[in-house]
């Protein structure tokens, strides 16, 4: 062959140049589009055996293959060379080749390895009595091991946590999958588990169609449990998982997964299906799609549904939901202004919540506008609302909304900040059949308002430096003025269900959420800010705060905390102690009473070695129209035991008179860079329709880089 020619007379000039000394890095043609470099410290020419020597630290390069030896023998009839002595071939795949002895091909692509042992790309290994390498890219090794983990540093001899022991291994780094015959895998050098065929792929496979490890377990409910999930790569943007699952008491389940990515877009499908031992078809579809339509258009719908309220907790296929809302949206986003464009609908999975009554949402129009500022500094705004609800049973709704507002931002000489603002609403309504307090007929009809409001807003913040710490005290002050009223019977009230008083909204104009209710009249709404902070990121905050309306009526329920001239006292504390310990409070105090309507407490701390956080709410039963009064305590620990160990629990107390534990579970964990065990039991004590009181204990085994397998009790 040329090429060969070309080498062998490049080293016989190389030796009569060099002398026998020390030969530097030399480029020379070995195909017309591949050179080769070689070096080493002395070469030796064989005339009569067309044959060189390359010995000393050889090392040859080619296509991106490297080849280091202490001795590199080629014969140019056979174009073939024997490398010997701390053998290493380096792969452009990022493998790494260790052998005795090697015969490879002038090109480096095939060959004999004798005693090998491989390092793949995200670091396992492989060993074997020998192999024979093809083309390049494909590899068949006999009496060979593979394994992933590390070896022990004090005993490297000992047999490293589990291990693939088979009779052949054949790596093909075309197909890219590393195929098994008569297989054993070892954990801790004993057999435990024998195959006559396993396969995986290999480092370089991110995504491969075939059979995942299945699932098997019990459940009280259920069964007995066995799923064999199967993955399919359909192409590069899109893939399925679909799982079959056989439980013997309730008959099989079909699971189905698809995704598939766009160029500016994504879309997801999560399904199941089933017909149960009474003969019912159950089943659910998730789904999301979003799609970006330009830098400022944007899409996307959501359908989310299931057969019936239980399903879903009863069969594992998500945890506890009040509601399901399926949406489809449009959205532009402007310099100055926001438009949206969505309707939906929503499925209620709460007992006694009735399907009929949810509204279908379509359209849901929404555009807000924000305004450069103006020569005097301010701002204005304008919010643009329509809104169309319909109902198989109960009221249907039209809205149309505008709200226009003017704000300011001032300051003094002496530090205080001020900001005025004046805002007008106005609202028009269609209803049909609204239902109204009392003895009241329904409503159809027409009705509407106009609404003015006015406010302006004063803080003072005051700052002291120190040695171990600065702190800042801040008074606030705001005045809202409105009409008395506002919020008619005729006026349906589909967005402003949930008005409570609280740390967030206390120093707030208007502290109705939504637009179908507002709150008037003059109000003095005022709070205290003190913070604490050291430059380590140590940080304590405080707030309290209170709202005192002119008007005795203010014709808001009692549950917002505002039914009274003087609204609930409201306050906060966190305190930010990194890492170590974070604490926050909440409270809402009856202003009548002076008694709490809320309590809720925050907090986690701890080392890595031992970390707890918890949680402690209460609500009286008059402090919240969405929820009726509990008391509760929820606890969470965590610890790293050791590098590989680490352990969990939580428990959930219910507090109340008639109470108890709700819920508590224990786990652990091992973990490093192999394998993986996690095991958890949990106990739930709770009951709704057809779910009842349960034990589970899951155990999940993964071994790294060839599967993991899930088992449930």
């Amino acid at each position: 062959m040329a090429y060969n020619r070309h080498w062998v007379g490049a080293l016989g000039m190389a030796l009569v140049l060099a002398m026998n000394a020390a030969a530097a890095a030399q480029p020379i043609d070995w195909t017309d589009d591949e050179p080769i470099v070689f070096t080493a410290d002395e070469l030796i020419y064989d005339h009569e055996r067309e044959m060189v020597r390359a010995v000393g630290r050889v090392q040859i390069d080619h296509g991106g293959r490297i080849l280091l030896a202490d001795e590199v023998t080629y014969e140019q009839p056979r174009d073939l060379m024997t490398a010997t002595g701390n053998v290493a071939l380096l792969e452009p795949t990022g493998e790494v080749l260790f052998s005795d002895r090697v015969e490879i091909t002038g090109d480096l692509r095939s060959g004999l390895l004798d005693n090998i042992r491989a390092v793949l790309s995200d670091g396992a290994r492989f060993a074997a009595v020998g192999a024979v390498r093809r083309e390049g890219n494909l590899t068949e090794m006999r009496k060979a091991v593979y394994s992933p983990c590390d070896l022990c540093a004090k005993d490297p001899t000992r047999a490293p946590l589990w291990q693939v022991k088979a009779v052949r291994v054949r790596h093909d780094q075309v197909a890219r999958e590393i195929e098994y015959r008569d297989a054993w895998l070892e954990l801790g050098g004993i057999p435990v588990l024998y195959t006559p065929y396993l396969s995986h792929p290999d480092p370089t496979v991110t995504r491969k169609s075939g059979f995942l490890m299945p699932i098997i377990g019990t459940s009280t409910d259920l069964g007995v449990i066995v799923g064999t999930p199967f993955y399919w790569v359909i192409a590069d943007d899109k893939d399925a998982t679909i799982t079959p699952i056989y439980t013997s008491d309730e008959g099989p389940v079909l699971g189905f997964e698809y995704r598939q990515a766009f160029k500016h877009g994504v879309l997801n499908f999560d399904g199941s299906g089933t017909v149960d031992s009474q003969d019912d078809i159950r089943g659910h579809v998730f789904s999301s799609f979003r799609y970006d339509i330009s830098e400022r258009w944007r899409g996307g719908a959501a359908f989310n549904r299931t057969s019936d309220d239980t399903y879903l907790r009863r069969y594992g296929f998500g945890g506890p939901s009040r509601t399901l809302t399926s949406r489809g949206f449009l959205e532009r986003f402007g310099r100055e202004g926001y438009f949206s464009a969505n309707a939906y609908s929503f499925q209620p999975l709460e007992a006694g919540a009735d399907p009929k009554a949810q509204p279908i949402v379509a359209p849901l129009l929404d555009y807000n506008f924000s305004a450069q500022l103006d020569p005097y500094g301010g701002r204005t705004t304008v919010d643009l609302n329509l809104a169309s609800l319909v109902r198989r049973e109960g009221n249907d709704t039209q809205r149309l909304s505008a709200r226009a507002g003017w704000s300011l931002p001032l300051k003094d000489v002496i530090g205080g900040l001020y900001e005025v603002s004046a805002t007008l609403w106005a609202d028009g309504y269609h209803v049909n059949q609204l239902e109204r307090p009392g003895d009241k007929t329904p409503f159809t009809g027409f009705s509407g308002r106009i609404w003015p409001q006015a406010s302006a807003d004063w803080r003072w913040p005051w700052l002291r430096t120190g040695e171990r710490f600065d702190q800042m005290v801040e008074p606030v002050v705001q005045i809202a003025v409105a009409p008395i009223g506002g919020s008619s019977d005729k006026i349906p009230n589909e967005d402003s269900q949930t008005l409570e008083i609280d740390v967030d909204n206390v120093i707030s104009a208007n502290r109705v959420p939504g637009l179908d209710r507002v709150e008037g009249g003059t109000r003095l709404n005022y709070g205290l800010a003190w913070q604490a902070f050291t430059d380590r990121g140590q940080s304590l905050v405080a707030f309290a705060g209170q709202s005192y309306r002119f008007q005795r009526s203010s014709g808001l329920d009692e549950a917002s905390g505002l039914s009274t001239q003087l609204s609930d006292f409201v306050a906060s504390v966190d305190a930010a102690f990194a890492p170590w310990f974070n604490a926050g409070y909440r409270t809402r105090v009856n202003s009548q009473k002076l008694g709490f309507r809320s309590n809720e407490v925050l907090f986690g701390g701890g080392i890595e070695a031992l970390r707890l956080r918890g949680r402690y709410l209460f609500l009286a039963d008059e402090a919240s129209e969405e929820f009726a009064g509990r008391e509760e305590l929820r606890l969470n620990l965590q610890s790293q035991f050791t590098r590989y160990w680490r352990g969990r629990a939580f428990s959930l107390y219910d507090l109340t008179e008639d109470g108890g534990l709700r819920e508590v579970g224990l786990g652990f964990t091992y973990e490093d860079e192999c394998f993986l065990l996690d095991g958890s039991w949990t106990r739930q004590t709770f009951r709704d329709r057809d779910l009842v009181p349960d034990n589970s204990f899951f155990i999940r085994i993964s071994f790294k880089t060839i599967g993991e397998s899930q088992t449930r009790f």
